[in-house]
């Protein structure tokens, strides 16, 4: 990777990051029993980090598990002479294969001083979260090539009644059966018996790599367990790692370890230990648990489905509070009250640990009885109804945004308001929540033929917001629009007939319209919808395409299921959706909570170069979900990749190396972040968000050529209109514009006996 000042780790603290070197505090003492999982490892620096306390390592790992390190320093703050402050989150990998996901993630705090470390801290996800975890490493010499070396351990303990460890020997009966004991002496006295499914030799033949099976009989604990590993040919041990297929502790993990010995006259005989660890509850996203809507004395429930060992028990959180009494799995709310809207979660408990899910909406609406028809006729004598819904406490001397929603097929005059009663959702904005913090007015423009949205009729929707903007006050920066299956083309074109009207608008399941991207690009926009949508997801893509290639900063919400209605259905009541769609104002610019900004290495990139590549860096932040990577291409050349990527804390840093430009073009380069969608899991999917700049691979060749008292100038490369300036001397100060707004080929007067010209672009 290049040393780009941005992001450039200094020398000197790179060289203090040469010694990982830590001592944990007395708090964090490593436990005093033997680990559930045992690591040895070595790493390198592998790549500098965005500032002076960040960097990765990477590295091999061998013992329980034969894979992959990857350590990230977070934070490093000197605090004394050689003693430093530091916390790393450790990602391990139980494969080399690079697409593989982590094994465990751990982070860790400890302090450096010397050469000799220690760390210590929790497992945060994956095998044993909830576990303590520490790493003891020493600085060392590498090998060629690999500089900043350190070798080391990492263990993980379990915490009782988590970990049960049985005292057993086995030995070979018929090849590749086997049988064992647990020890006499064990309290989970017992037997088992197993077989040998896969034996496969490692190259150098110092390992054999091996899948079993066993089925255990400890005391009152009947189980079968399925694991893998390696057994030591020239010591003769071996470690083999996998879970409970069925019985006690089902789905829970386990770690076998045996040394080859000789015992009670068998031969061969191998004496070792089997641990069963518990893990904690597994939460499984479906659609029984999301955001949702619920008119007021109607019935909501939501539902948590979960795997993990037995027992476990429930409690439902409403914004953070307990529950009294709801511990069943499934949440019955009826009838519902303007006191039950909020976000619930549901706290999963058994041996392993405990576990919370994300939070799910409830919004409650107002009965149906409370959205009024009405009728507007504009001066042409032309009638369209609608559906309002206006604040209870509603007073002029208050401002209030208008929400407009354009509907889909099958929503007639005669369909509403009593089609609200099935779709609560898309009335979200109307919660007695939102009312409560920042009440808005919702209207719903009623289409001829069930969705004509034509400009006659779209003509008709700013007529009506017109006069609504005199009946009521109304805050002209928050006008918002929406619209859902045919009502998102109607959204675009809405957009076009009056630019600059709207604040934002949301659009579900639809297409795009005929005003062109130029004319929307300036307007805050999310569509969504769902790649299984039967009528087809490629008119939302080519417009929000066309968006960012227009300079744009569309989002784009693609959910993997769902279909037509249930990207619809979540994303109206999504809290992080309602909240983004709220915070635009039209003419207020405010920094966005989804974002990508750009920035050259030594700072703005440049709008021209004659290089035939360019070098780019900057940040991606997000108001919620994980950012998973930053994409780029030139739409100029289709050259596409992936940034390189770095995350300290809530902002992203992002790289890209030698991005190849096309020469005598304009290089429209958009960089494209990507989310997961953590706000609607049921669905999965990911969220995107971008940002564009424009870059003349070449500068502007200008040719002079006298005809008679004039001078004809040409030029090639780059795209007008151009400024053309003149200059009797290269003075930076003497420059002067001669045309402005110029096209090829333009006149000048015929110039003095010297003159400088140069042009610029857009």
């Amino acid at each position: 990777m290049k040393n780009h000042s941005r992001i450039a780790v200094s020398a000197a603290n790179a060289l203090a990051l040469t010694w990982l070197a830590l001592f944990v505090r007395p708090s964090l003492a490593q436990p005093g029993s033997p680990p559930t999982v045992s690591l040895t490892f070595e790493q390198w620096l592998a790549t500098p980090g965005p500032a002076p306390d960040v960097a990765t390592f990477a590295g091999s790992v061998n013992g329980d598990v034969h894979g992959r390190l990857v350590a990230r320093v977070l934070e490093r703050v000197e605090v004394g002479p050689a003693l430093v402050e530091l916390k790393a989150r450790y990602i391990v990998y139980g494969s080399d294969d690079p697409s593989a996901g982590p094994l465990l993630v751990a982070e860790l705090e400890g302090v450096q001083d010397g050469t000799v470390a220690s760390l210590a801290g929790k497992v945060l996800e994956g095998w044993l979260a909830g576990a303590t975890v520490t790493v003891r490493f020493e600085a060392m010499d590498c090998a060629p090539g690999r500089e900043r070396c350190s070798r080391g351990t990492l263990n993980v303990y379990a915490v009782p009644p988590s970990a049960w460890r049985f005292s057993c020997r086995k030995w070979v009966t018929d090849w590749p059966r086997m049988a064992g004991v647990i020890d006499e002496g064990d309290p989970n006295a017992g037997t088992f018996v197993g077989e040998v499914l896969a034996a496969a030799p490692s190259t150098d033949g110092k390992r054999l790599h091996l899948i079993a099976s066993y089925a255990i009989a400890a005391g009152d604990k009947t189980f079968h367990a399925w694991v893998e590993g390696d057994q030591d040919n020239e010591t003769g041990r071996s470690v083999l790692i996998g879970f409970v297929t069925s019985g006690w502790y089902r789905g829970a993990w386990v770690r076998a370890e045996y040394q080859l010995t000789t015992c009670d006259g068998h031969d061969p005989c191998w004496q070792g230990s089997i641990t069963v660890a518990a893990v904690p509850p597994a939460i499984q996203p479906t659609t029984a648990f999301q955001h949702t809507a619920v008119h007021r004395d109607r019935s909501s429930s939501f539902a948590v489905s979960a795997t993990g060992v037995a027992p476990m028990t429930v409690q439902w959180r409403r914004d953070g509070t307990a529950l009294p009494g709801r511990t069943n799995r499934t949440l019955v709310i009826w009838p519902a009250q303007p006191t039950d809207e909020g976000d619930y979660t549901v706290e999963l408990r058994n041996p392993g640990g405990t576990v919370v899910s994300p939070s799910a909406r409830l919004a409650v609406v107002p009965p149906t009885a409370e959205y009024l028809k009405r009728n507007f006729t504009n001066a042409a004598g032309v009638r369209i109804p609608y559906v309002i819904h206006a604040p209870a406490d509603y007073h002029p001397s208050r401002r209030y945004p208008l929400v407009c929603f354009l509907h889909g097929m099958g929503w007639s005059e005669s369909a509403l308001p009593a089609g609200f009663e099935e779709w609560p959702n898309v009335v979200a904005v109307t919660s007695y929540r939102q009312q409560a913090t920042d009440p808005a007015i919702m209207v719903w423009p009623l289409g001829r033929g069930g969705a004509d949205w034509s400009p006659a009729v779209l003509r008709q929707v700013l007529d009506l917001l017109n006069h609504l903007a005199i009946e009521f006050s109304l805050d002209p920066e928050r006008f918002y629009v929406g619209g859902y299956s045919a009502g998102v083309t109607g959204v675009w074109d809405l957009l076009g007939l009056r630019p600059g009207f709207f604040a934002g608008a949301l659009v579900w399941a639809g297409g795009a319209g005929i005003t062109p991207a130029t004319t929307l690009k300036n307007i805050p926009s999310w569509a969504f919808h769902a790649k299984d949508d039967s009528y087809g997801v490629s008119g939302s893509q080519n417009l929000i395409a066309a968006l960012r290639e227009a300079g744009g900063r569309p989002l784009l919400s693609e959910f993997q299921t769902g279909g037509h209605e249930g990207p619809m259905r979540v994303a109206s009541c999504s809290p992080v959706v309602l909240n983004w769609l709220f915070s635009q104002r039209r003419s207020q610019h405010l920094p966005p909570p989804f974002a990508v900004e750009v920035a050259g290495p030594d700072g703005p990139p440049p709008t021209a170069t004659g290089a035939s590549s360019v070098d780019l860096a900057g940040t991606a932040r997000a108001l919620a979900g994980n950012i998973t990577a930053i994409a780029w291409e030139n739409r100029a050349n289709r050259a596409k990749g992936v940034a390189s990527t770095d995350r300290p804390a809530d902002t992203t840093f992002w790289v890209v190396d030698d991005l190849p430009l096309a020469p005598g073009k304009t290089n429209v380069i958009v960089l494209t972040a990507t989310l997961d969608t953590t706000w609607a899991p049921a669905f999965g999917g990911t969220t995107t968000f971008s940002d564009t700049l424009s870059v003349f691979s070449t500068p502007v060749r200008l040719s002079l050529t006298r005809q008679g008292k004039d001078a004809i100038l040409d030029w090639t490369g780059g795209v007008p209109p151009f400024t053309v300036q003149s200059a009797p001397t290269v003075d930076p100060a003497a420059w002067a514009d001669q045309l402005q707004n110029a096209t090829p080929p333009a006149t000048l007067l015929a110039p003095g006996p010297m003159q400088f010209y140069r042009i610029t672009g857009q």
